[in-house]
């Protein structure tokens, strides 16, 4: 079903959250033989990027040193779950804004049919 934009981005929102829990819901099963699934450091990555000129021509973007990519990457894992409890609760509000809106959008719509 197609409707508009702002039900498209719900969908869209609502599919992206899906994934994530998906994705989270690995963590702490069992897997192969006494195996428990977990985050891996070894087999992650995180970088961040200033990004902005200081003059015409300048450098755009600057990357995060690997030392303190090291050290943020140790920081997320270590304090992963209350990580995750913030992406969590942010992607919710963000499912719920995306439907709300949806809402008005369909209400629209109907009272316009109405009118006609």
């Amino acid at each position: 079903m197609n409707i508009g934009p702002k039900y498209e981005a719900y969908q869209k929102t609502k599919r992206g959250n899906a994934e994530v829990h998906t994705w989270l819901n690995h963590i702490g099963k069992q897997g192969r033989g006494t195996d428990v699934l977990s985050l891996s450091i070894a087999h992650a990555n995180v970088k961040l990027v200033v990004a902005g000129q200081y003059s015409e021509g300048g450098t755009n973007y600057w990357d995060s040193p690997k030392e303190f990519n090291s050290l943020l990457l140790k920081y997320i894992h270590d304090n992963f779950d209350e990580i995750r409890a913030a992406i969590v609760a942010d992607m919710e509000a963000g499912e719920e804004s995306a439907r709300e809106a949806t809402k008005s959008e369909l209400q629209a719509a109907l009272a316009e049919l109405s009118a006609a």
